[in-house]
Formats: structure tokens, C-alpha cells, sequence
């Protein structure tokens, strides 16, 4: 029904912004670390999620985070954000666009598992 066109249609969405995010890596120059990258990538985010953080701000106070849920925090952004985010962009300007577009596919495969 409605919900599955909705489902597959953000799907295709993200399948989109992931074709992008691969072209603009490439288009990057060479010399650029992928710790560099990984870094702008950040802040990109960083400046696209800041007015919807401002906005859930203005709904009132947020809930207290725990110990486990600053631990969580800290795994998200070390091994989530940088270690894969490195090893993605350093991953993808060595092999050829068809490889890095079957890996973009897996991702979410394993990811399941």
C-alpha cells in the first residue's frame, strides 16, 4: 500500500545521497587524508543537524542521559562516525566505482547480521 511506496521511496532516497557521497569523495582531491574527509563530512552534518537540534531544543528540556548512554555515545562517535568514516573514504579511492557500488549495497546487509 501507501506505506510501502512510502518505504521504497526512502530507500531510494538514501540509495541517492549515498551515489552522491561516493561521487563527491572521488572528486575530492587525492591528497586529502581520509581523516580529512571523515572531518568535513562532520562538519557538513554538523552544520545540517544543528537547526533541527535547535528546534527539538525549543520543545523543552531534554531527558537526562545516564552513564550507558554517554558510553553509547562514545561508541557512535569514535567507532561509528570516525573509525568508519575513515575506513570507508580510505577504502574508496582505492578501488573502482563498481566496487565501492557493490559495498554501498552490502552495507546495509551487513549491518543486519
Amino acid at each position: 500500500g501507501a506505506s510501502s511506496l512510502a518505504g521504497n521511496l526512502l530507500v531510494l532516497c538514501a540509495v541517492l545521497a549515498e551515489s552522491l557521497f561516493l561521487l563527491l569523495r572521488r572528486a575530492l582531491p587525492p591528497g586529502l587524508s581520509p581523516l580529512c574527509v571523515a572531518t568535513l563530512v562532520s562538519l557538513v552534518a554538523l552544520a545540517f543537524f544543528t537547526p533541527l537540534a535547535l528546534f527539538e531544543l525549543a520543545g523543552g528540556p531534554l531527558p537526562a542521559i545516564d552513564l550507558r548512554g554517554w558510553l553509547v555515545v562514545a561508541y557512535y562517535g569514535l567507532v561509528i562516525t570516525i573509525l568508519a568514516y575513515v575506513f570507508w573514504f580510505r577504502g574508496v579511492t582505492r578501488v573502482s566505482p563498481a566496487t565501492a557500488a557493490v559495498m554501498t549495497g552490502i552495507m546495509p546487509v551487513a549491518a543486519a547480521c
